[in-house]
């Protein structure tokens, strides 16, 4: 196919539009490297250049395409600086513009994509599977044989596949957000937050109970903890108490720590300080007689002398 879609004018003259047209489509497909998951050749992989091109179908435009013209050309990530690929089913915005062989012609165009939309409000994944799809998909799970001594949930259909091993995972929640916050946020429970003490929040957040209101805070959490609530859609904020690992950039907040017990501090013979006001033990590392690290508490004025 052209580089270029042909668009009907109302006078009927057909011309070539140059960027005044915009493509929303459901990622169908997605180029990750030069094999699939199972081994096998990604015959649409011909270089480095398509790490992240998509396959979509159009769910609506702003020009008039024939049937056959729906056969789209792939797109391609309009970012470099930064990557969130998506998974197949999301809807994504799509827009022409310049591609390598500009200096070829001034009509030579590609296709790119934004992140796709936040259909559901969610962290995890925004799919949105087109229903003729999932309705065969349904029939074929309960129709097709399985192997012998594998049983189906009648009771729970499975959900449409949006990646090649990415599946749903309810659990994980969106972070709540506070006035003034910038998130950074994955589909698997990593974030950074750039937020702040919030005076009227210290009941809804960790950190605000110190501190003045507006006092910065850095939260990187990788991995989130348990969640009790069966709300899929609940927001929760960080706690260093029951996320996997996490580090806290405070500048006058009080960060409480449950249970020590928890927090090995063997960083190799550096001294710790638990919080930034120091009103927490502190504790130094001393290596034992097997010449393994391990953790003793020191007082306070003995550790400033």
């Amino acid at each position: 196919m052209a580089n270029y879609i042909f668009s009907q004018s109302s006078d009927g003259r057909t011309g070539k539009s140059k960027g005044s047209y915009f493509i929303i489509g459901r990622v169908k497909s997605i180029v990750l490297g030069p094999e699939n998951y199972d081994g096998s050749i990604n015959t649409d992989y011909n270089g480095p250049s398509d790490i992240g091109k998509i396959t979509y179908e159009i769910l609506y435009t702003n020009i008039n395409l024939s049937f056959a013209e729906k056969v789209t050309q792939p797109a391609h990530p309009i970012f470099s600086f930064i990557k969130q690929l998506p998974l197949i089913s999301e809807i994504v915005f799509i827009v022409p513009g310049p591609d390598s062989n500009l200096n070829d012609s001034s009509e030579n165009q590609g296709y790119y994509y934004f992140p796709s939309y936040n259909t559901w409000n969610t962290v995890n994944h925004n799919a949105f599977p087109n229903l003729s799809e999932y309705k065969q998909f349904i029939k074929d799970y309960y129709t097709l044989p399985t192997l012998e001594g594998t049983n189906r949930d009648q009771n729970n259909p499975p959900s449409l596949p949006v990646g090649y091993e990415f599946f749903e995972n309810a659990r994980i929640k969106s972070l709540r957000i506070f006035e003034g916050d910038s998130i950074i946020e994955s589909r698997f429970g990593q974030s950074i937050r750039f937020g702040s003490t919030n005076a009227s929040s210290k009941t809804l957040n960790s950190w605000s109970s110190g501190g003045d209101n507006g006092d910065p805070i850095t939260i990187i959490r990788n991995g989130q903890g348990k969640n009790p609530s069966p709300d899929n859609f609940k927001t929760i904020t960080e706690d260093l108490n029951t996320d996997n690992s996490s580090i806290y950039l405070t500048s006058g907040q009080i960060i409480d720590i449950k249970n020590l017990d928890r927090f090995p501090l063997n960083s190799f013979g550096v001294q710790i300080g638990l919080n930034s006001n120091q009103s927490a033990p502190i504790y130094k590392e001393t290596r034992g007689l097997n010449s393994k690290y391990t953790v003793s508490p020191i007082d306070q004025d003995k550790l400033t002398k």
